[in-house]
């Protein structure tokens, strides 16, 4: 996912990867805080446009969402909002948190509808490719019809 963020939406941009929030908020947004995050870490940041900003926690491979983790989500989204308050200087954004997992625990779903209130989002797997596929479809005719039929750039093309 850090090589690839279009996968998530294509307009994602400035990724930084297992990097400290406050680091986060240092370069990319130039606040200074004084919180003692030392051990929070997002699986990684990214800026939208000038006036939204993501943050993407993606899960392990076949590590099932649970409600925990999308409490640490909004742990994040919240940092991130209260630290932006505080700056009146700051650019305002808007915060979104994304939640990147295989599957999804039973006892996790209240959660998740009412993270959705805070603009904080969960999503499986294969339901991210299968947008990622949709979104980039008809890119994908085109190169078909472009590349001759016996070039090896088409075999992963279906």
């Amino acid at each position: 996912m850090k090589e690839n963020p279009w996968l998530l939406d294509p307009a994602y941009t400035g990724l930084d990867h297992e990097k400290r929030l406050d680091t986060i908020l240092k370069t990319k947004f130039n606040v200074t805080t004084n919180a003692d995050e030392k051990n929070r870490r997002i699986d990684f940041f990214c800026l939208g446009d000038s006036g939204t900003a993501h943050v993407i926690e993606i899960k392990r491979p076949l590590t099932k969402v649970t409600r925990e983790d999308i409490q640490q989500l909004t742990g994040y989204v919240d940092f991130l909002r209260d630290e932006q308050r505080k700056e009146t200087a700051a650019t305002p954004r808007t915060f979104y948190g994304w939640l990147i997992g295989h599957t999804i625990e039973d006892n996790a779903r209240g959660e998740i509808e009412r993270a959705k209130a805070d603009l904080i989002y969960t999503k499986k797997w294969d339901s991210l490719l299968n947008t990622a596929r949709l979104q980039h479809k008809s890119f994908f005719d085109v190169m078909k019809k472009r590349i001759p039929e016996n070039d090896p750039r088409l075999e992963n093309f279906n």
